[in-house]
């Protein structure tokens, strides 16, 4: 205000100065310049009339003073302009002599010429001419030129003023606009001065430090910086000093709480007369942004993981299924009560953990999809729990009630969630103690941090009062083959991590040291119908008719085979899917068609499961085709009946496994 008042002061002057020499200045030039022009042709006239008179003394040296009739003539000679004026002649005495007036308004200029005889003087003529005329033009001009000063004046003055509100305004709204997103950026600004004390902050920067304004206009950046960050910050500091910004920095400062908050900072220098006085930071915090960043870490080392899984998946499977078949035949043809049956029985325990090793293997690959259906998981989560939990020194409580949604689930998968997280559970807990297991419907709020779609869950807490995870390994636990203990795979949490995320769900975990860990599962509620659960009899199931096997490994052909002979049923097998369609063809032909065909998804170098199917129900629109496979890259095992299959075997299977598959698929379940 001060300055506005100044230079309005100023304009204001000039504004003046500008009207007065248009009103006065300009009449005033024009009045002294004309009476120069006026004194000449005074003078002038005054000497014409000098010159007469001396004539006339030369005439008549003697009388000339009477001749006062040839005196008044001369004296009134007409001028070249119709002046008011007096003139007179006068002797040395200075006696009037003669005398013609035209009574001349002053004000008056006088100019007059001496009268010489014989070289001495005698006399003087006077002409008093007026200057009202003169005067009063010089006045008409100061009016005319009134109107111009005063425009000058408005256009001098007014306009300036009026330029200078409008670029005061202008500014105003420029700091109002420049302090409104000031104040309402997201991400937060601090204004800070060369001893990195804070002179201005805005509202996020409140927000997200937990300071008051008035708090952290008494601070300076070091306060809010952990110790052990302080050297770095520094070295950005001098970097800063030496070439006015620098890169973004990734840090760590201390809010009011005491709590470590992950941020981005970016500044630049503000910069008077060369030197760097201050800078202007720009804070974001990036704790979603690292989570989001940990989780893709995570996903593509799962990636990497499903390539190597996936390499060897498919042949361990075939030879697990073969090792798996064939202890299961032996079985039905040895004495429950021989040493044999005991050794083989066994060896059938072992294949089936080796079984589920490879399904864990198989979790983290492309192929392992799961292969769902929309169930009521109350009894799974206990039963799961309590199997894993047999000879452990711990006890479990539960707490599922009885409205638990609906999920979409592949049961077998999420048998496997539960038990890896109890028995990471019970192995946290060498001393003994208890887990507590919780189910509950949860809607989680569109605001939380959790990386879920919008959508009703259910969510499992197991919770032990082991001895706590190391805040340095919580970002780590989920990682393949990362372990803390003695014993183990590392695969265990890994794989529950991959299963989850394959359900569109999420698993996260919470823990402080020697205070216990607590996982929770969110699975997305279904809204399908509920899937129907046949009850098993525990009984191998026999059948009739003829059955096709197509599968490359002569292994999985032997043992199926020999397994359907069990059953009762006569079999055909084929090592590709060519064959199996000349097999299919020969087979209408012949009035002994086949009732079931089994076909392996992957044949490398030849006709695979998915395009042979398609070839067949051209043939028969009705044929009633089994997809089995041990790993594959496409979607068919979880969702086969999108691909024409009735049914599907995944290996390894044993004899009963898959006697119930074709007994299903034969009563068109």
């Amino acid at each position: 205000m001060p300055l506005r008042k100044n230079l309005t002061r100023v304009i204001s002057i000039l504004a003046g100065m500008v009207l007065a020499l248009i009103v006065i200045i300009f009449p005033i030039g024009y009045f002294l310049n004309s009476s120069r022009y006026f004194a000449g042709s005074l003078e002038t006239a005054v000497d014409g009339m000098a010159n007469s008179m001396t004539q006339l003394i030369i005439e008549n040296p003697e009388l000339w003073q009477y001749e006062q009739l040839r005196i008044e003539a001369l004296l009134q000679a007409p001028s070249q302009r119709d002046y008011q004026e007096e003139r007179r002649v006068v002797n040395l005495k200075n006696e009037l002599l003669a005398e013609v007036s035209d009574r001349p308004a002053v004000p008056v200029m006088v100019r007059s010429a001496k009268l010489y005889d014989a070289g001495v003087v005698v006399g003087r003529v006077e002409i008093s001419r007026s200057l009202r005329p003169l005067v009063m033009r010089s006045g008409q001009i100061g009016l005319f030129m009134l109107p111009l000063g005063i425009i000058a004046f408005l256009v001098l003055h007014t306009l300036p003023i009026r330029a200078m509100a409008r670029a005061e305004q202008a500014l105003r709204q420029s700091e109002e606009k420049y302090r409104d997103l000031f104040e309402n950026a997201n991400d937060a600004i601090f204004i800070v001065d060369a001893d990195l004390c804070y002179r201005e902050v805005n509202n996020k920067g409140i927000e997200l430090l937990g300071y008051s304004k008035q708090e952290l206009l008494t601070m300076r950046i070091p306060d809010l910086i952990p110790p052990e960050q302080l050297s770095r910050s520094a070295g950005e500091f001098n970097k800063l000093l030496d070439s006015g910004s620098y890169e973004k920095f990734t840090g760590h400062v201390i809010r009011k709480d005491r709590s470590i908050l992950n941020v981005e900072v970016s500044s630049s220098a503000i910069i008077e007369n060369g030197s760097v006085v201050g800078s202007r930071d720009i804070m974001r915090d990036i704790t979603e942004r690292l989570k989001m960043e940990d989780e893709l870490l995570k996903s593509q080392k799962l990636e990497s993981l499903g390539i190597l899984a996936g390499g060897i998946a498919h042949d361990f499977n075939n030879l697990l299924t073969g090792i798996l078949g064939n202890i299961s035949i032996a079985l039905l043809h040895v004495d429950r009560q021989d040493k044999a049956y005991v050794r083989l029985a066994e060896a059938e325990k072992a294949s089936l953990r080796a079984k589920n090793l490879a399904q864990q293997l198989l979790t983290f690959s492309v192929g392992g999809e799961p292969i769902k259906k929309t169930v009521l998981i109350n009894n799974l989560i206990s039963e799961s729990a309590l199997f894993s939990l047999r000879g452990a020194p711990v006890k479990c409580t539960f707490s599922i009630p009885d409205d638990l949604l609906p999920v979409e689930v592949d049961e077998g998968q999420i048998n496997q969630v539960i038990n890896n997280l109890v028995i990471n559970a019970v192995q946290a807990s060498p001393a003994g103690g208890t887990i507590h297991i919780t189910a509950k419907n949860v809607f989680p709020d569109r605001t939380s941090e959790l990386s879920l779609n919008s959508g009703q869950y259910v969510r499992i807490d197991v919770q032990d009062s082991g001895m706590g995870i190391l805040k340095e390994h919580l970002t780590r636990i989920f990682d393949p083959f990362f372990s803390t203990k003695q014993h183990g795979s590392g695969l265990g949490l890994a794989t529950a991590y991959s299963i989850v995320k394959k359900h569109g769900g999420l698993i996260t975990v919470e823990s402080e040291l020697a205070a216990g860990a607590t996982f929770h599962v969110y699975l997305p509620v279904s809204d399908k119908e509920l899937s129907v659960t046949s009850i098993e009899d525990g009984q191998l199931l026999h059948g009739k008719g003829n059955i096709l096997v197509m599968d490359d490994e002569e292994i999985i052909r032997d043992v199926a085979g020999e397994m359907l002979k069990e059953m009762g049923y006569d079999v055909e097998v084929a090592c590709d899917g060519m064959q199996a369609i000349e097999a299919f063809t020969l087979a209408r032909k012949s009035g002994m068609p086949f009732g079931v065909v089994i076909l392996d998804i992957t044949v490398p170098g030849g006709l695979g499961g998915q395009q042979t199917l398609e070839r067949l129900i051209e043939i028969d629109p009705h044929v009633r085709a089994i997809v089995s496979s041990g790993y594959s890259h496409d979607p068919i095992m979880s969702d086969y009946r999108k691909y024409g299959f009735k049914g599907v075997a995944a290996k390894p299977y044993r004899i009963k496994e898959l006697g119930d598959t074709i007994a299903a698929v034969m009563q068109n379940v």
